[in-house]
């Protein structure tokens, strides 16, 4: 990944420790994710692709977030569940976001079992909420970046117009 997308030059990383997101989440993160962060920071690939960094808490901590996201999540839910299969966070593998898309979908984890064993998973405003697969956030980040995409109706961000062909641009978010 790091030869199709280099980390950003200066990345953007956030001030709080990650051991402060791990206690109020209850929980560690994947370690792939915590060495991506840490190489890349927050992120957008392709000017389409945001990734966050958890230790950035500006307004409210990351679990304060997707808690109020999974408040959203529920309400939808209880109205609509033939569309909202998923759990929310903070409830029993809930899913708990990294990053998400210009079109409104975001991509985490549902939190089933051990942490490195999360399933990746999408919300979706333009795809079905549901687990793409058992497989961690950066092989389905190094997936989706792969030309053509190794997973369906994801674009291909390889397509990007710029003066770096066949490389995609990962700028600082």
């Amino acid at each position: 990944m790091l030869k199709k997308a280099p980390p950003p030059p200066k990345p953007r990383r956030g001030a709080d420790s990650w051991q402060q997101v791990f206690i109020d989440l209850g929980t560690p993160l994947p370690v792939d994710y915590v060495a991506f962060i840490n190489k890349y920071g927050s992120c957008q690939f392709a000017s389409f692709l945001g990734i966050g960094d958890p230790r950035d808490s500006n307004e409210s901590t990351y679990h304060q977030a997707w808690c109020d996201f999974g408040d959203r999540y529920r309400a939808r839910k209880n109205e609509f569940p033939e569309f909202h299969p998923l759990a929310a966070w903070p409830d029993p593998g809930g899913f708990l976001g990294w990053g998400n898309d210009i079109d409104g979908n975001w991509y985490g984890w549902a939190t089933e079992g051990e942490p490195n064993h999360w399933p990746t998973a999408v919300w979706g405003r333009q795809r079905r909420d549901e687990i793409i697969g058992h497989i961690p956030m950066t092989e389905f980040l190094s997936g989706w970046l792969s030309s053509p995409p190794k997973f369906n109706d994801l674009p291909d961000l390889s397509n990007e117009d710029d003066d770096t062909p066949n490389q995609i641009t990962c700028t600082p978010w």
